[in-house]
């Protein structure tokens, strides 16, 4: 049986066979990917622009000595233009122990959703076409651990959960945390629904935010090395949301707004560019 990050957690404390992890660090230019990898790996020196597809290893804390395994860490520069060379990370050898963070920019709000959207298909249309490839047997334990995981949740038959751990990391909240209160309200909900549909944890973030910094830290570490962290879910807009997946339901999020799209999706969206127009230039 091959091992998985899923599982991995299930079993904490079992003997298993070592699982070599990748993590793929991606999003928008500027939206804050290496500001992260240095807020949670201490020793990556000052951060500076990334270029194209940039490798390095993390090791785990000294607490976790039993675990010798490094962690593969990509982190991918060039934006959207460069989307396609998460061919790379993403394979038939690294996908039972990828773990993947999408980084959004609050600082430019208008931009957040479309780049979510982008790269939920970017990484679904890579994963697919790797399980494609795969054995069958091999193929089927991905959308089997999916459909257990999801199994009691009540909103199981309406998701399209992602077949790997995926956190959403919308940055720079120490500048979005300026906007008006039914604004940011606004971000919170179109946000949670997407991250919901799509089975995928999402986490505000900042620099200047210990509390928020210290949450990212935690959940990454978790899924790298096995260490211990709690279920989240603050949903409250005016602190910063923390919600890992499966925490969530869209009972809790609420229905769309009433707009001219034909289904929940469209409606989401269409309310999003209203709240958050693309400024004139």
């Amino acid at each position: 049986m091959i091992p998985d990050i899923w599982s991995l957690a299930e079993n904490a404390g079992e003997d298993k066979e070592p699982l070599e992890r990748t993590l793929l660090v991606l999003g928008d230019n500027k939206s804050g990917k290496s500001s992260v990898l240095a807020g949670t790996f201490q020793d990556r020196g000052e951060t500076k622009p990334t270029v194209a597809l940039e490798y390095s290893y993390a090791r785990p804390p000294l607490s976790f000595a039993e675990d010798k395994a490094l962690s593969h860490v990509y982190e991918l520069g060039g934006g959207r233009l460069l989307g396609r060379l998460v061919s790379i990370p993403i394979n038939s050898e690294t996908l039972p122990g990828l773990i993947i963070l999408i980084n959004l920019d609050l600082s430019r709000p208008y931009k957040v959703l479309d780049s979510l959207l982008f790269w939920i298909q970017v990484l679904n249309n890579r994963i697919q076409e790797v399980l494609s490839g795969m054995p069958q047997r091999q193929a089927q334990k991905f959308s089997q651990r999916i459909q257990k995981k999801w199994a009691n949740h009540p909103d199981s038959s309406k998701l399209s959960p992602l077949p790997v751990p995926v956190v959403v990391l919308a940055n720079k909240y120490d500048v979005f945390a300026d906007v008006e209160s039914e604004n940011r309200k606004w971000m919170a909900r179109v946000l949670r629904y997407f991250c919901h549909k799509n089975g995928v944890s999402l986490f505000y973030n900042s620099t200047k935010d210990s509390r928020l910094q210290g949450a990212v830290r935690q959940i990454i570490t978790h899924y790298l090395f096995g260490s211990a962290t709690r279920k989240y879910e603050q949903k409250d807009h005016a602190q910063g949301i923390q919600i890992s997946s499966g925490n969530d339901s869209f009972k809790s999020i609420g229905p769309p707004p009433k707009t001219q799209g034909e289904d929940s999706d469209s409606q989401w969206q269409q309310a999003f560019k209203e709240t958050f127009p693309k400024p004139s230039k």
